[in-house]
């Protein structure tokens, strides 16, 4: 059985409301992730900063593509969970 976790963007700093530039996605969809690999890149000010899983799976459904503003909070993608066998 499987399950989904959201791939949300984290709040930045002073200015959570702020948006925030998908820079680049580092996995493709569809492949193995583990949780605290990164698997995007955010920027803010000049600044990029990386988006790690939060679970071990894999990336499925990207909603969000490089060089879209995104929001703090928003899912721009999901991580299917696969469940252990045995």
């Amino acid at each position: 059985m499987e399950s989904s976790t959201p791939v949300v963007v984290p709040e930045f700093g002073q200015s959570p409301q702020e948006p925030v530039t998908l820079s680049l996605w580092l996995v493709d969809e569809g492949s193995e992730v583990i949780a605290g690999e990164s698997v995007a890149e955010l920027l803010l000010d000049g600044v990029i900063f990386d988006l790690e899983a939060s679970a071990n799976g894999r990336l499925a459904r990207i909603s969000s593509q490089p060089r879209e503003r995104v929001h703090s909070g928003q899912t721009i993608a999901w991580i299917d969970e696969i469940a252990a066998e045995g």
